[in-house]
């Protein structure tokens, strides 16, 4: 009996009848196509349930989870026993840092939004370690690039079409037509635009351009967004995405692309009427001045909220989705002295890894920690070995790990689904290089366009 990995099949080893899955054969074609709509909504969510006002991904997760719970006695889930640990221990932390902020408040009824925050926590868990089974098994890696780089390609479309035609935006920062924030927006190019990367590098001649294309739309629409942690997230993903793609293919051909598709972003945006290209300018002359300003100023003082709070509550935290309701006394600098601390203290954190060391402390951090590091570096190196078997899009994936990492320094995004399901494609990535050197005869290739992205082994 071979052994045969395709892009149509997966990972086989024998055969399944009915319900009962052998722990290499390929995942159902209803649950693989529920897991790309959650994919393609987690990266554009336009749209809630009606009435309601939810997320539509966590309905799309859950029939994916309870396919999957159906599967996992012999589909195999122990092989990510190290992501299901860390993603536990996480949770667990969470848990006590729930139950004593509970047991030392003043008041006898839990918070409702501690409540929220911990239910959250545990899908977000359940996102990551089942996500990562997925694709690792399930052959879902090749062709997440397509539908993430689309969806995010119709977002920027959006911004374009509210920003440059329709200049619908409203003073308060949300866009008529989505209801979605300025922030929100630069979030989703900074973690989903290196999807189009591979495309555009390793494509079929047609999706090279239509790639190419995609790209500079959304770079466009970046730009006229103003999220200036999303112009920094975007140009290191894009740094990352072509260090190790120059180190993946041992050429430059990569970077020269590059090269001229910033020169024709470039000569487009020079060629912009001024009402469009005047406010980038004046936002990037903000950027340089980043000491005076206000928003700047804030971030900051946040942080310095978040380390005090920590300090106080070093092993659980406040507790759960606590910070804005805790107070903890402040050095206010001299340009944010029109308002009383108070008025400070009911504002986001602002940053993703201070917000979880006050709220969660050391339980819930250094679990988080060490998913963030193996991530980072031994995703690098897989990356760059599924690249050179054929398997383009870890690159992509390792690249929205390193921009959106850098935007979390600047935005509450843990508390998203997207960047859970960025960390399981990067320790899917990781199993799945594990996986392909220990296969005899699936030896490298060079990738380039038109490249199938099929590795086979007779």
């Amino acid at each position: 009996m071979g052994f045969q990995y395709t892009q149509a099949q997966g990972f086989r080893l024998g055969s399944w009848e009915g319900r009962t899955y052998s722990s290499d054969a390929p995942a159902p074609r209803s649950m693989l196509r529920l897991f790309l709509a959650f994919a393609v909504y987690t990266a554009a969510p336009v749209a809630a349930v009606p009435f309601i006002g939810l997320s539509w991904s966590a309905p799309l997760f859950y029939v994916v989870a309870l396919e999957m719970l159906g599967l996992l006695r012999g589909w195999g889930i122990q092989r990510e026993g190290r992501w299901l640990a860390l993603a536990s221990l996480l949770w667990a932390g969470m848990l006590f840092s729930f139950a004593v902020s509970t047991l030392t408040s003043d008041t006898v009824v839990p918070d409702l939004a501690s409540v929220a925050r911990l239910y959250q926590f545990a899908y977000w868990m359940l996102v990551f370690v089942l996500s990562v089974h997925l694709i690792r098994r399930g052959n879902v890696g090749p062709r997440l690039p397509a539908y993430l780089a689309t969806a995010v390609v119709a977002l920027a479309a959006i911004v374009l079409l509210e920003r440059v035609v329709l200049g619908t935006m409203r003073p308060n920062g949300y866009f008529s037509l989505t209801r979605m924030t300025q922030n929100a927006y630069g979030w989703q190019f900074s973690t989903f635009s290196p999807f189009l990367l591979p495309l555009a590098l390793a494509g079929r001649r047609r999706t090279h351009r239509l790639a190419l294309m995609g790209l500079l739309i959304v770079w466009a629409a970046a730009a006229v967004n103003l999220s200036r942690s999303s112009w920094i997230a975007i140009a290191a993903g894009l740094v990352a995405f072509l260090l190790l793609h120059a180190a993946a293919t041992r050429s430059v051909g990569g970077l020269l692309k590059a090269g001229l598709a910033a020169a024709v972003a470039v000569s487009l945006a020079c060629a912009a009427p001024a009402e469009v290209k005047q406010p980038v300018l004046d936002r990037y002359q903000e950027l340089q001045a980043y000491q005076s300003d206000k928003s700047y100023l804030i971030r900051v003082l946040m942080i310095q909220k978040a380390w005090r709070l920590f300090v106080e509550h070093p092993v659980f935290g406040v507790g759960p989705a606590q910070f804005r309701r805790v107070s903890t006394p402040l050095d206010l600098p001299p340009e944010l002295r029109y308002a009383p601390q108070s008025h400070f203290d009911a504002f986001s954190a602002h940053n993703s890894y201070m917000l979880l060391l006050a709220e969660g402390g050391l339980a819930c951090t250094l679990p988080f920690v060490a998913i963030l590091l193996t991530l980072l570096f031994r995703g690098a190196a897989a990356a760059v070995t599924l690249f050179r078997r054929g398997e383009p899009w870890a690159l992509a994936a390792y690249a929205s790990l390193v921009g959106m990492s850098i935007h979390l320094w600047s935005l509450a995004g843990l508390t998203n689904t997207a960047p859970w399901l960025v960390y399981a494609m990067v320790a899917a990535a990781i199993g799945r290089a594990r996986d392909l050197s220990m296969v005899p005869g699936t030896a490298p290739r060079a990738v380039g366009r038109g490249a199938s992205w099929e590795v086979r082994s007779r």
